[in-house]
């Protein structure tokens, strides 16, 4: 096939493409609809109601998941048009705004424990300015986009230029701050196995698990990203037979990888959820130092979740005791820090 027939080709997967994500991507919110309605809050024996439906972490996460809907539909529209259009190209960039921020939102909910304990006091004020000021930078591209044009962007070096910077900036703040998230998680979790000689509790094995999975996904859509700016950038009008090949490739891998970071997020929640219904949660491991066998086995209660749904009181470096929703782990200090 000739570089003008694959091309052909992938300009209408560049809208079939968003188009079949937007329908996987509404399964996948009705799945974790579902998740909370018939399992965990069945599990945790919690009735229905606006506030345990719509916790924090929930809210967050339906919220990811419709605003994928959103970016994926107006993607769908924008690549299908010949005439690029402003108003659906900024709609575009707010829902990419939303999965953005939601997403590092969940990834604070489920790791902010940890961060607290692990980070310096000058640290975590710097990282939550950054939290605080991401929904602010995240739609700073689509007020770009508004600013200039969308058809002003092909053939227009400058201006396509501050663009590309604006989203390259913003995408790289978010990969940093939840690449910050793991290696805390990470870092965390070698401390418990070396210094108390204990295993990782399964709570901890699924969130740094199906975090690293995200965080890998949503580094490698950011790098996609950027080679499709690379090729505008080298070939501003996108004339050249090889540069759009690469980028309606590079284009289309990147909104399946961003689409798998809900995926991953779903389905996440979902081991969560089935671990609660066993109810303990046993580390697994040897003795820790200067505690007997029975004393090293880590117990975590996870049958009474609390509506944040991330509450975990984790032991700190001058003790060796976690308690989780009120059951104690056996130790030879009996202080916990609780955030």
């Amino acid at each position: 096939m000739s570089s003008n027939g694959a091309n052909h080709v992938l300009y209408h997967a560049a809208y079939i493409s968003p188009a079949i994500l937007m329908v996987v991507s509404l399964f996948n919110t009705l799945l974790l609809i579902y998740i909370i309605l018939f399992r965990d809050l069945k599990v945790r024996n919690i009735a229905w109601s606006l506030t345990s439906i719509f916790s924090p972490i929930n809210t967050l996460m339906i919220l990811h998941c419709v605003g994928f809907i959103g970016f994926s539909a107006t993607e769908a529209i924008y690549n299908h048009s010949s005439q690029r259009n402003t108003i659906i190209g900024v709609f575009n960039g707010c829902f990419l705004a939303v999965v953005q921020v939601t997403y590092v939102y969940v990834s604070w909910f489920r790791s902010s424990d940890i961060i607290k304990q692990e980070s310096s006091e000058t640290l975590l004020k710097i990282f939550k300015i950054a939290l605080y000021i991401c929904p602010f930078i995240s739609i700073v591209p689509p007020f770009a986009l508004l600013g200039i044009g969308a058809p002003v962007l092909l053939g227009n070096m400058p201006a396509l230029t501050i663009f590309s910077i604006t989203l390259g900036l913003n995408g790289t703040l978010f990969i940093s701050i939840d690449q910050y998230f793991l290696l805390i998680f990470i870092k965390y979790n070698r401390y418990l196995q070396s210094q108390m000689g204990m295993g990782v509790g399964r709570r901890l094995e699924i969130i740094t698990k199906f975090g690293a999975a995200a965080t890998l996904c949503a580094l490698c859509a950011l790098q996609l990203f950027g080679v499709t700016a690379i090729c505008m950038l080298f070939n501003p009008v996108l004339d050249k037979g090889w540069v759009l090949t690469v980028y309606y490739i590079a284009w289309i891998l990147k909104d399946w990888l961003l689409a798998a970071v809900g995926w991953v997020l779903v389905v996440m929640k979902w081991k969560i959820v089935e671990l609660k219904k066993d109810g303990l949660d046993v580390v697994k491991g040897g003795t820790g130092t200067g505690t007997s066998r029975k004393q090293s086995i880590m117990v975590v209660n996870v049958e009474q979740i609390t509506r944040r749904d991330t509450l975990l009181h984790v032991p700190t470096r001058k003790n060796s005791a976690i308690e989780v929703n009120g059951t104690l782990a056996t130790s030879t200090h009996h202080q916990h820090t609780t955030f």
